[in-house]
């Protein structure tokens, strides 16, 4: 069974009880997680806005899924310890701003905003060179201001933030190679292919990754990662995927 590895702020435990770690593309990060607290150590750790990090551990390396804030601490029993997180994401959601901005590229009004404001990596953003006449604020958020751009300038461009912090703002590319090629019925389950999604046993993925699915059919599809939902198993680590179909 795969094992996760947690650190908060810089204290590692060596058991989880329960996960479920979800990512997709215009949302945060997310993690619910369940620890065993025997000797009640983790009472003073577990408080909001505490650092912590997720990693699923595939033995020769670590794969780090999760990277945030701890928000909402929980004690249901005295010996267990629930933690639900967000990653910096989630300040693009709740933090809001009235002002305008006037005759600039929105590539340099998310950086504004996203890195300015917010303090947070920019350096996924891509450069667009087509100029917005105007971005007016009231009391709105950086997701608000990201869809009146996308709706004034006709743009459906991806966005989300990754493990490492970055803010990703880009143009969707479907040209890129596949990362895995699964085969349903040997490393893949649960192929629905109308409302996009599969099972798999933990591996190496990430959003806007491109993989290859074939079907029982052999029916092969080429499909563009949206979303990653890590969980535990009585098996192990198990991922549901989520996937839009690129066409020719």
């Amino acid at each position: 069974m795969i094992q996760p590895t947690i650190s908060v702020s810089g204290f590692d435990f060596d058991l989880v009880e329960s996960y479920k770690i979800a990512a997709h593309l215009g949302k945060s990060r997310v993690a619910r997680l369940t620890l065993p607290n025997p000797t009640g150590q983790i009472t003073d750790l577990a408080i909001a806005s505490t650092s912590l990090t997720f990693s699923l551990d595939y033995g020769p390396s670590q794969d780090l899924i999760f990277s945030g804030k701890i928000y909402e601490p929980k004690y249901p029993q005295r010996k267990q310890v629930e933690l639900l997180c967000y990653c910096d994401f989630r300040k693009l959601q709740i933090e809001k701003f009235t002002l305008t901005l006037i005759n600039q590229y929105p590539s340099d009004m998310l950086s504004y905003f996203v890195g300015k404001k917010l303090g947070l990596d920019v350096t996924g953003i891509e450069i667009y060179n087509t100029m917005l006449d105007r971005l007016p604020l009231n009391e709105m958020t950086v997701i608000d201001a990201l869809r009146f751009i996308h709706r004034r300038m006709a743009l459906s461009h991806d966005y989300w933030m990754d493990t490492d912090g970055v803010f990703h703002w880009q143009e969707r590319n479907t040209d890129q190679d596949a990362v895995h090629a699964f085969e349903i019925g040997y490393d893949a389950d649960n192929f629905d292919r109308d409302n996009g999604t599969f099972t798999t046993e933990a591996i190496t993925l990430d959003l806007c990754d491109i993989v290859t699915v074939i079907d029982e059919d052999d029916d092969e599809y080429t499909c563009f990662i949206t979303g990653l939902e890590w969980s535990d198993t009585d098996d192990g680590s198990e991922i549901k995927v989520f996937f839009d179909e690129v066409t020719a």
